[in-house]
C-alpha cells in the first residue's frame, strides 16, 4: 500500500488527545496546541511555539516503508522566522539506527533550506541538519499564510539519490546524484515535525508555525505514489444511526459519539459482549470536493473488562462491508486508525457520491 497515513487533526479536543494518536514532545520552551481559529481545513490545525528559551518540541507519525522512496506533503503556516542557527523543520527519521535523513524548513532570513542529517534522537531538539544541500536565498517565504509543501525522496546513501521538493504543486528545486541517507541501515520509518533550539542562553524564542494536512507516502503499489498535490484532510462525523447494538449512556447512539471534540465518559456507546455492532450515516463531503484519495476511520476507545478485548471500524459502501484492523483497547482511551484506499464495492478509488452515501460505525469483535 503507497499511502501510509494522513492526518487534519480534526479529531483531537488538545494536545493530550493528539499524543494518544501521534508521538508528541515538548520541553523547556515550547508549546504545542489544537488550534481552532483559521485552520487551512476543516475544525483544526496544529500549532508549534516556542515561548521562551530552552529545548523544544516534535509531533511524529510514524509508518512502515516498503521500497526506497517516501513522499511527504505537509501545510504550513510560518508565523514567525526563527531567531537562531537551529532552524523549524519536517524531517525522516531512523529509528533502527537513530538517525536522521532528509528535512527541509525555513532559516531566521525565511529561506526555504533542504537538508541531511543531525539530530541522533528521536526530539533530537537543538541539533541542526549536518549537511544543507540548498537554499533558496532569493526568496523569502510569506508570513501568515498556508503553503503547501511536499518532500519526495529516493533513498540512498550513495550519489546515487534524488529529491525534489515541491510548495502548491509547483517544483521549487529537485537535485539528483547525490546521498539522501547518512549510511545504508538507515530505514525511515517516521516524518517528525519539530520546533527546537540549542540552549538556554541562545535568542531562539518566538518560533511559531501551524501545520496541517500531513501525509505521508511510499512508491509501493500503482496508486497513491507519487506527488499527491495539495490535499485537504475533511474530518466527517456521524449524523444518524443506521444500525445500533451497542448502548448509549444518554441520548442516541450517533449523537453520543459526534462530538466535534472527544469528551470522554460524558457521552459515550459501550458495548457488553462480542459482535456487537455500532453504524451510522456520516456528513457529505463538501461540494468542492472532486478526487477522493483515501479514507481513514478514526475512533478513540477503552474497556472496562479485565480481559483482552478487540474492536475493529466498519465502513458499508452500496451494501458491501469492509472492516479495518483489529484493535486491543486499554483501561485508557486512545485513538485506533485504518486506512481504506479502496471503495469495498468497487474495487476501485473512492468517489465524493460512495463517500456521501457511506455508512461507518465499530464493531467489538472479541
Amino acid at each position: 500500500m503507497a499511502l501510509l497515513g494522513f492526518e487534519g487533526f480534526d479529531a483531537y479536543g488538545d494536545v493530550t488527545q493528539l499524543g494518544q494518536q501521534l508521538s508528541l514532545t515538548t520541553t523547556g520552551g515550547a508549546y504545542a496546541a489544537i488550534k481552532t481559529t483559521t485552520p487551512r481545513t476543516g475544525r483544526a490545525c496544529m500549532t508549534f511555539r516556542m515561548v521562551v528559551n530552552g529545548p523544544g518540541g516534535t509531533v511524529r507519525q510514524s509508518f512502515t516503508l516498503s521500497g526506497t522512496t517516501v513522499i511527504v506533503g505537509v501545510a504550513v503556516r510560518w508565523l514567525t522566522f526563527p531567531l537562531g542557527t537551529v532552524r523549524p523543520r519536517v524531517r525522516l527519521w531512523s529509528s533502527g539506527t537513530s538517525r536522521s535523513g532528509m528535512a527541509f524548513g525555513v532559516n531566521s532570513s525565511g529561506n526555504l533550506y533542504v537538508g541531511l542529517g543531525g539530530p541522533t534522537t528521536v526530539t533530537g531538539l537543538g541539533t541542526d541538519v549536518s549537511t544543507t544541500l540548498w537554499t533558496n536565498t532569493g526568496e523569502i517565504e510569506p508570513l501568515n499564510s498556508w503553503i503547501y509543501y511536499e518532500l519526495k525522496v529516493s533513498l540512498t546513501s550513495t550519489t546515487a539519490g534524488s529529491w525534489s521538493l515541491r510548495r502548491n504543486g509547483q517544483v521549487v528545486q529537485a537535485q539528483s546524484g547525490v546521498a539522501t541517507l547518512v549510511n545504508a541501515a538507515d530505514a525511515i520509518s517516521a516524518v517528525i515535525v519539530e520546533i527546537g533550539i540549542a540552549g538556554s542562553t541562545l535568542p531562539y524564542i518566538d518560533q511559531h508555525f501551524d501545520i496541517d494536512d500531513l501525509y505521508v507516502c511510499d512508491g509501493s503499489g500503482s496508486a497513491l505514489n507519487d506527488f499527491l498535490g495539495s490535499v485537504r484532510v475533511r474530518s466527517l462525523k456521524p449524523t444518524a444511526n443506521n444500525s445500533v447494538a451497542m448502548t448509549p449512556n444518554t441520548g442516541t447512539n450517533w449523537a453520543a459519539v459526534a462530538d466535534a471534540t472527544p469528551d470522554d465518559d460524558t457521552t459515550v456507546v459501550s458495548a457488553a459482549s462480542a459482535s456487537l455492532t455500532d453504524t451510522y450515516a456520516i456528513e457529505d463531503l463538501p461540494a468542492s470536493a472532486a478526487i477522493v484519495r483515501a479514507l481513514r476511520a478514526i475512533y478513540r476507545v477503552r474497556k472496562e473488562d479485565a480481559s483482552a478485548v478487540e474492536t475493529t471500524p466498519v465502513l458499508i459502501s452500496s451494501g458491501v462491508t469492509a472492516t479495518g484492523n483489529l484493535d486491543a483497547p486499554d483501561t485508557t482511551y486512545r485513538y485506533f486508525v485504518s486506512l481504506f484506499p479502496i471503495d469495498p464495492a468497487t474495487g476501485v478509488a473512492w468517489t465524493p457520491a460512495a463517500v456521501n452515501s457511506l455508512l461507518a460505525g465499530v464493531r467489538r469483535v472479541a
